[in-house]
């Protein structure tokens, strides 16, 4: 198993951390909230809520985006 270093930008106290892996779908939304577009939808879809809960507990901006064939997740937290 390769372990992966994810670049964390600190500025005072702010703390920045964007994430990018290769997807060539259309972004999926259901009343404002992303779907997954995994088959088995029963045990998948729950990584970015989790990830949202807690940048909204800690009061934080969550931004993702599709953009040239990359899913692209910046998170920043104050």
């Amino acid at each position: 198993m390769s372990r992966k270093r994810i670049p964390l930008n600190q500025n005072g106290c702010t703390a920045n951390f964007r994430i990018g892996v290769p997807f060539e779908q259309n972004l999926q939304y259901e009343n404002g909230e992303l779907l997954t577009i995994k088959t088995d939808k029963h045990f998948h879809g729950i990584g970015m809520k989790s990830v949202k809960k807690i940048v909204e507990k800690y009061e934080g901006q969550l931004e993702y985006d599709n953009k040239q064939n990359i899913f692209e997740v910046s998170i920043t937290l104050f």
